[in-house]
């Protein structure tokens, strides 16, 4: 079974708390109903009982009243009597105001035998009107007897009675509408109270799925980018992967440091060869994305190695050989050297004796004069210049990306739970004792609201330390800068003998002389040239040897 998604989760538990506010407000809604029910109720109660009672006070103003006047023969009464009876009727205006209040048939009866009997009792109280005002003021016999009489006072007694059971039933009327409409108030106050638990179980779970599902494991995971923005590979990564969307963000992570290790490694494997003199590989792995370059570089600095290091070779090979030539003419131009030398040695010897034997002869000659030019060889002699290989790599670069996880914010219903809690007080504290168990309700309401106001205080600073950016780079980068100057050598020999212009001399022993002196400066030149030729030979040989050794070291690498 696939494990719920953190989206899914959050999806979830928000409808839930969608559902639970809902039903939360639906109840504060019925509870604010029930208890406007319950003031209507009651002032209904309050006016209509008002009416029945006005109603009553009206017809015992008008008997006092004219009971006043038969005593005293105040004037003021009799004008009060005739204003509350012709004006005011407030026994019929309370009358009409029952009927429109809405009463009972039983209460109408009542209400309309107290407004027919007060009315019944008008005619006596006018005669005894008339009578008083009859008697200029004073008091009248028959007045009084009518005003005090036993008719009279049945009926006052008879409208106090049929007021007190019409306010009566209209109380109980009332009451039991109002009983009714509290045992509705109860059930919606219960209802609230579990509505109340369940809201909280929800919140609980909400708060334990954000702090431990979301908070918690994107923490983890900012902790591990950070140790790969700072090229830390090796530390033990806690977390498992699964179906969630932070479980795939994981295994990214995980996959990432797998491949940069794999990718680290076989970089590390091919620096030891070429540290090793091995170029007869090649760059092996799969490089992805912007690693390909990496791969690209490396494979085309070993392919220039390679073919540097047999250009190397081939040229190494042929000053070896041009060496091994060279040498073997200085040997063969010292050996003729020398053989010239000794011919020129014996003709110099013959010459002497033919010199001594025409003696005489030679003090007569004019001296000869010597022109001579000495012709001197020079050869030049090159070796090779060879620049040290340099050898460049670039350093590898490793990049990553920052993994941004994005979580859902926290939906927060604090400020309209405690808006709710409040209004549910005051309603509570309006309802007195019938309130006491919503006032129980709005304060559990009123710690939800605070309760959540920290939870997602903290929660909002707990997600402020998630950082997101991280960068991941590797890069290498290798240069080979290679300079081989070409190795050329000159050698040349000149040597140059001028032969002397030997003058007309008149006489042979001149001549003869000039003959000794061109004799001795050949034998010179050739020692000269055997000189030279040796050196020229020991100078091939030692540029020979240093071809030997670059071969050798050309050698040390393994090319391809």
């Amino acid at each position: 079974m696939n494990k719920e998604t953190q989206s899914a989760k959050n999806r979830r538990l928000s409808r839930k708390t969608i559902i639970s506010v809902i039903i939360v407000m639906v109840i504060v809604a019925s509870l604010y109903i029930t208890k406007f029910f319950e003031y209507k109720i009651e002032h209904r109660r309050n006016e209509m009982t008002n009416y029945a009672v006005e109603m009553r006070q009206g017809s015992q103003y008008l008997a006092t009243e004219m009971r006043a006047y038969a005593a005293t023969g105040n004037t003021s009464h009799y004008d009060n009597y005739q204003n509350e009876n012709n004006n005011v009727q407030r026994v019929a205006k309370s009358l009409a105001a029952l009927k429109s209040a809405g009463l009972t048939a039983e209460e109408t009866r009542l209400a309309e035998t107290v407004a027919s009997t007060s009315e019944s009792l008008v005619p006596i109280e006018q005669k005894v009107l008339e009578a008083t005002k009859n008697a200029g003021g004073g008091q009248s016999e028959e007045a009084m007897a009518l005003a005090f009489g036993a008719e009279h006072e049945a009926g006052v007694t008879k409208i106090a009675e049929l007021s007190v059971q019409l306010i009566s039933s209209i109380t109980s009327r009332m009451a039991m509408a109002a009983n009714v409409i509290l045992g509705i108030s109860v059930i919606v106050q219960l209802i609230a109270l579990i509505s109340l638990v369940y809201v909280i179980k929800i919140q609980r779970q909400y708060v334990v799925f954000v702090k431990d599902e979301m908070l918690a494991p994107t923490l983890e995971i900012e902790h591990e980018l950070s140790y790969l923005s700072q090229g830390i590979l090796d530390n033990e990564f806690m977390l498992k992967e699964d179906e969630t969307e932070i479980g795939r963000m994981i295994g990214a992570i995980k996959g990432t440091k797998s491949f940069l290790q794999n990718i680290i490694g076989n970089i590390s494997d091919d620096m030891s060869k070429l540290a090793n003199g091995d170029v007869s590989f090649d760059v092996q792995g799969d490089y992805v994305g912007q690693f390909e370059k990496i791969k690209t570089s490396m494979q085309a600095t070993i392919d220039n190695l390679n073919e540097i290091f047999v250009s190397i070779g081939l040229t190494s090979g042929q000053v070896a050989s041009g060496a091994v030539q060279m040498a073997l003419s200085a040997q063969e131009l010292a050996a003729s050297s020398t053989e010239e030398a000794g011919a020129v040695a014996d003709i110099s010897d013959s010459i002497e004796s033919l010199r001594k034997g025409i003696m005489q002869t030679e003090e007569m000659s004019r001296k000869a004069e010597q022109v001579a030019k000495e012709a001197g060889g020079v050869l030049m002699l090159g070796k090779d210049k060879m620049d040290n290989l340099d050898k460049a790599m670039e350093l590898i670069r490793e990049c990553t990306s920052k993994v941004v996880a994005n979580t859902e914010s926290i939906k927060a219903i604090s400020a309209q739970t405690g808006l709710l809690a409040l209004n549910a007080a005051i309603e509570a504290a309006r309802a007195g004792i019938a309130g006491k168990g919503f006032a129980v309700v709005a304060d559990e309401v009123k710690k939800l609201a605070n309760d959540s106001e920290r939870v997602t205080a903290e929660t909002d600073d707990l997600v402020r330390q998630t950082i997101e950016a991280v960068e991941v780079g590797l890069g290498l980068s290798s240069g080979m800068v290679d300079s081989i100057m070409e190795v050329g050598e000159k050698a040349g020999m000149s040597v140059g003998i001028m032969e002397s212009v030997i003058q007309e001399v008149a006489v042979q022993s001149e001549r003869i002389n000039k003959i000794t002196k061109s004799v001795n400066k050949i034998s010179e030149s050739a020692q000269n040239n055997a000189a030279t030729a040796e050196e020229t030979a020991a100078s091939s040989e030692e540029q020979s040897a240093q071809s030997d050794t670059l071969t050798e070291l050309v050698g040390r690498f393994r090319l391809k």
